[in-house]
């Protein structure tokens, strides 16, 4: 990730305020030119439950059957939980089902789970029955949907902007 690897260069730079700089103009640039990997989070807010299931689907169903070795899973949920943590996100609460995601996989008996990924979290992570799964499961998933586009979206690349010109202005370089 682009972003993450970015917020490096600016963290290791401390202490060199020409590097500083550069660090937080090459940031900028990413931001503001769509390189940290930008799609279209519109599409995304149509319906989110529905692409948050599809990109759990499409994250967990390898592993959910055995196929995917667990580090990958990791690094993924580390490096986002990373950026968050880093720059903010206003959603941080939805990294905790990542958490519970990972911490269920083998008290569930995976990889023989194959009811899919919404029962997995209804029964397995949630330990929720079908009515009260019903209430929650939308709020969950948007949730998802809003943490893992956060960094994608008008409203993060409007506020790193503003945050990152003004950490440029306060440096006493030029």
């Amino acid at each position: 990730m682009k972003l993450l690897v970015s917020q490096g260069m600016v963290n290791e730079s401390k202490g060199n305020c020409k590097r500083a700089k550069e660090a937080l103009e090459f940031q900028a640039m990413l931001i503001l030119s769509g390189g940290t990997q930008f799609y279209c989070t519109d599409e995304y807010n149509s319906d989110k439950v529905t692409y948050a299931i599809l990109i759990l689907e499409y994250m967990f169903e390898d592993y959910l059957r055995g196929k995917h070795p667990k580090e990958s899973l990791t690094e993924i949920f580390d490096r986002l939980e990373e950026l968050s943590e880093d720059l903010g996100n206003p959603y941080g609460k939805a990294a905790l089902l990542f958490g519970r995601i990972k911490e269920n996989y083998d008290r569930a008996g995976i990889p023989n789970y194959t009811a899919g990924i919404d029962a997995f979290l209804q029964k397995e992570v949630y330990q929720l029955n079908d009515a009260t799964w019903q209430e929650h499961r939308s709020k969950v998933y948007e949730e998802l949907i809003d943490y893992i586009t956060y960094f994608h979206s008008p409203e993060f690349m409007t506020d790193r902007s503003v945050r990152i010109n003004s950490l440029i202005e306060s440096l006493p370089c030029d």
